[in-house]
């Protein structure tokens, strides 16, 4: 196992010329200016209050019902509304008056002020064009693994059962300013009878923190999509255990990665929806937000994510089996990124505050297993079919990303025929990524043009409109199953 690790490094410098992330620095940047500096220059988010009655006629106003499609006033306000009419104006404030005593209210501390918000927002349509982008990222994350036509395997193509949990996705919400990117899944939202799961980002990602972006894959592709099938999280957990078990004869790590398998499998997820931005992203807004990769983690229940270096570890070994031609080449570009910052490596347990350390060579391996086997594992519950097959990065893909690159670096119009050409709001976010790694690339410059194509996307997004919009198909015979989260007319001009 030791050869194999050692074998990893010395082929890291074979990575090609050809894919440049000169530029990784000014990204990095980006993201540090913009948790620092940012303002809302004039557009107040709608904050939770704790007086019911104007929490509830706030959620009760006509715009917060017309800003939702009909499936979310069914699927999310009516619930919410019905939820908090249950509980009466005194079971709402003994939830709010005093510190929580227990864990269902401390629970309904944290998801009523955001399940509100998220709707005040819609309602208000606070920060609608960089709103609007964040929504079709999502639904596009969620829908392109959940939908009925996607839940097919690549590799039989035999169609895997819908999910067992909602199949709405996620609604977005811009947290407060100290607040990282967070979710709350259709396991949560549920308890308070909603169909819908919702997903955060900090305000200061409005207007720049372009990596950012990139942790959406792994909270929608990931958490949201992994708490939709019961038992997936437990099976996959148990599979890891085993497999660092069988393979390095240790417990610690085996158990370590068992019990962090919903941060660890969100990430691969997120690396199968995006490729290999995901993988740069992840390690771009690490470093904005602390300096470098943590080596230093604390140890399940405390903190139940990978140490930051392994989830780099992580990415680069998930982003090297892909399956696009570069694959390989990206993931030893990540992989020897992940390496600058590689020191010694220690988890702490909260509970005594004792430091273990851990062998590097033992660490990375164990990274490299959980990867693997999240990917690679049939699972029983989804029918003996594994995740890689559900999702993959393909040339395709790859192709599209480059494409779109190029388009968002030069503001030209984008060719006539992306109208119809499958292009999806995640190509967007990796091409911004893509393209602003590279040297010289203006970083807020790529930001917005990013946003306005998403924004525009979503206009044309079926599931958001009152009424469909012009026809923009030209082919003879698939119009109606022509995916509705393309590019449009609306975002062909980037100037």
């Amino acid at each position: 196992m030791k050869q194999f690790f050692i074998c990893l490094v010395c082929s890291v410098a074979a990575a090609h010329a050809s894919i440049d992330v000169g530029n990784l620095q000014s990204c990095i940047e980006d993201v540090r200016q913009s948790m620092h500096n940012f303002e809302i220059s004039g557009e107040n988010a709608t904050h939770f209050t704790t007086n019911y009655e104007s929490l509830l006629s706030a959620l009760n106003s006509p715009d917060v019902r017309d800003s939702l499609p009909q499936v979310y006033q069914q699927g999310v306000l009516d619930p919410f509304l019905n939820y908090l009419n249950r509980m009466g104006s005194w079971g709402f404030q003994s939830i709010f008056l005093y510190q929580p005593t227990n864990q269902q209210t401390a629970f309904l501390q944290q998801i009523i002020p955001d399940i509100s918000e998220t709707l005040l927002q819609s309602g208000s349509q606070y920060a609608k064009a960089a709103s609007n982008a964040f929504q079709e990222v999502i639904a596009d994350l969620y829908d392109g693994f959940l939908s009925e036509e996607k839940r097919v395997s690549r590799e039989t193509n035999v169609p895997i059962k819908p999910p067992d949990l909602g199949v709405l996705a996620p609604l977005v919400k811009w947290g407060n300013a100290e607040a990282g990117p967070y979710t709350w899944t259709i396991g949560a939202t549920a308890r308070l009878a909603l169909q819908s799961a919702i997903v955060s980002l900090p305000p200061a990602h409005l207007k720049g923190g372009l990596l950012a972006w990139a942790t959406l894959p792994h909270e929608t592709g990931g958490h949201d999509i992994l708490h939709a099938d019961k038992g997936l999280l437990e099976e996959l957990g148990q599979k890891v255990y085993v497999a660092i078990l069988e393979r390095l004869n240790n417990a610690f790590l085996a158990d370590y990665w068992r019990q962090c398998i919903d941060e660890a499998a969100s990430d691969v997820l997120g690396h199968l929806h995006m490729g290999p931005t995901a993988g740069m992203g992840l390690i771009g807004y690490f470093r904005g937000l602390g300096g470098k990769l943590r080596n230093q983690g604390m140890m399940p229940p405390a903190d139940t994510h990978p140490v930051d270096i392994l989830r780099g570890y992580m990415a680069a070994r998930v982003i090297s089996q892909l399956d696009f031609s570069k694959a390989a080449e990206w993931g030893q570009i990540i992989f020897q990124e992940v390496s600058k910052d590689l020191s010694t490596i220690y988890l702490k347990d909260a509970r005594t505050g004792y430091y273990y350390r851990i062998d590097t060579n033992f660490a990375i391996q164990s990274a490299q297993i959980a990867a693997d086997t999240i990917m690679h594992s049939k699972l029983a519950s989804l029918e003996n079919h594994s995740l890689i097959e559900i999702q993959n990065w393909t040339d395709a893909d790859q192709e599209m990303t480059n494409t779109l690159a190029q388009a968002l670096s030069e503001g030209a119009s984008l060719p006539e025929d992306l109208r119809n050409s499958g292009y999806f709001a995640v190509h967007a976010v990796a091409a911004a990524i893509q393209k602003a790694l590279e040297t010289g690339s203006d970083v807020q410059v790529l930001f917005d043009r990013m946003v306005t194509v998403l924004d525009a996307m979503h206009r044309y997004n079926r599931t958001w409109q009152s009424t469909s919009p012009p026809s923009i198909c030209t082919c003879p015979c698939s119009c109606d199953e022509a995916p509705s989260r393309r590019l449009t007319q609306e975002a062909l001009s980037l100037k």
